[in-house]
């Protein structure tokens, strides 16, 4: 099995950033892949998950997914309602698709709206996938506005450590 270690940052109260690196890497070294985890009560979130194109196939999303789920024990992710290669790696992980709830995600990182649904590993009741979806919201916006307003040099915000830790 492919080897990782994670370097763990928490930006925000509730919020994980994570980049995977490969076992045998040094200092300075590129990640391979990157994750979010936003921790609300009894769910915690996956988000921002993304594997270099360079490393895709390899088993790296995999590896990484399973990590996550053991340290943070996600049970709640979303996926583009269109990329096949990711929802069948979420189910072989044990998540089944929730496609009562659709979610159109903002992502200047990308070109396009991300239209997405849920995926869990256990049933959700309305009012958690209520708190959970404006959680979300909450924290996508603010994190990705500051790299925003950090690009365009017009912060009036702490946020470069953060900004360096949102792209790979």
């Amino acid at each position: 099995m492919l080897d990782l270690k994670l370097s763990i940052k928490q930006p925000m109260e509730n919020v994980y950033r994570v980049v995977a690196y490969p076992a045998y890497s040094q200092e300075g070294a590129s990640g391979l892949a990157k994750a979010m985890i936003v921790k609300s009560g009894d769910v915690n979130f996956l988000c921002d998950f993304s594997v270099k194109e360079t490393e895709r196939g390899q088993g790296v999303g995999s590896r990484l997914l399973d990590m996550l789920m053991d340290q943070f024990d996600v049970n709640c992710l979303t996926v583009e309602k269109d990329n096949a290669i990711a929802k069948h790696m979420y189910q072989k992980a044990g998540f089944i698709p929730d496609e009562d709830v659709d979610i159109t995600l903002v992502n200047p990182n990308v070109n396009h709206d991300q239209h997405c649904i849920y995926m869990i590993s256990r049933p959700f009741s309305e009012d958690e996938k209520k708190a959970l979806s404006m959680l979300l919201n909450k924290v996508t916006m603010k994190l990705f506005n500051s790299v925003y307003i950090n690009k365009y040099n017009a912060s009036d915000l702490d946020v470069d450590a953060l900004s360096n830790e949102l792209i790979l």
